[in-house]
């Protein structure tokens, strides 16, 4: 399929997500829909390049402008998003401004532009997720604002480490299936963009981080919220069995 029937399916799949009458569970399978199609397509466009039929795609960068009392904890759920899909991220702030600030990721176009396809969406899950779960434990004012921002870091490194599981298990099963050992491919096109940021990007001496905050509750429930955002394969092709498991 072409780039542009890819991104309608994987948007089409986000969309059933981010729907307001979707219950958890059904926004889950259209997540772990969508993350398998992401790194089938990766992993299709490496085997079609080693055998030459197609070039690898450049080297771009997209930048998102977002403002959210949670900037921090959304740029770590945008980062591991890249992390996990060959691209990397970073994030200036504006003159200020604690709250704004822009997202830039860059990486091979076609896995950026699925990248920020899936990461904008979640982004949207974990902050309706947080919502729910504060109004749950009953958390109110400051502590319930402490709550959420834990919630949604906990969810962002919990994500993003599920992810990269998803990714190195269907790597595995293409190994096994096609004799197609795609992890130094995978790994050349990572060191590929690490080397174009590096060339063309002053990242100074990298993020100050500060005593904070946080909320041990809120941490914990973001965590579950990322285990419940099933992105396993064993979703794809129909079965729905793990779905309340």
């Amino acid at each position: 399929m072409t780039d542009e029937k890819i991104i309608s399916k994987i948007q089409a799949l986000l969309t059933k997500a981010e729907d307001k009458g979707s219950t958890p569970e059904e926004s889950e399978a259209f997540y772990a829909k969508a993350q398998a199609l992401m790194t089938k397509y990766a992993i299709d466009q490496e085997l079609l390049r080693q055998a030459g039929k197609v070039e690898r795609d450049e080297i771009v960068t997209e930048r998102v402008k977002v403002k959210s009392i949670y900037l921090v904890q959304l740029v770590h759920l945008f980062d591991n998003v890249a992390r996990a899909n060959d691209c990397t991220c970073f994030y200036s702030k504006w003159s200020g401004q604690n709250t704004e600030g822009t997202i830039s990721v860059v990486g091979f176009k076609s896995d950026v532009e699925q990248v920020l396809l899936i990461a904008t969406s979640l982004q949207l899950f974990a902050l309706r997720e947080c919502k729910r779960a504060s109004s749950r434990e009953g958390v109110k004012g400051s502590e319930g604002f402490y709550f959420r921002r834990s919630f949604i870091e906990s969810f962002a490194f919990r994500i993003g480490t599920r992810l990269k599981e998803e990714r190195a298990t269907t790597v595995e099963t293409v190994k096994t299936e096609t004799g197609n050992d795609l992890l130094p491919a995978l790994v050349d096109k990572r060191n590929a963009v690490k080397a174009y940021v590096d060339d063309n990007f002053n990242l100074g001496k990298g993020r100050a981080g500060g005593n904070r905050r946080h909320s041990y509750t809120g941490a914990s429930s973001g965590r579950a919220a990322a285990d419940r955002a099933d992105i396993g394969h064993k979703r794809v092709g129909g079965s729905r069995g793990a779905l309340n498991r």
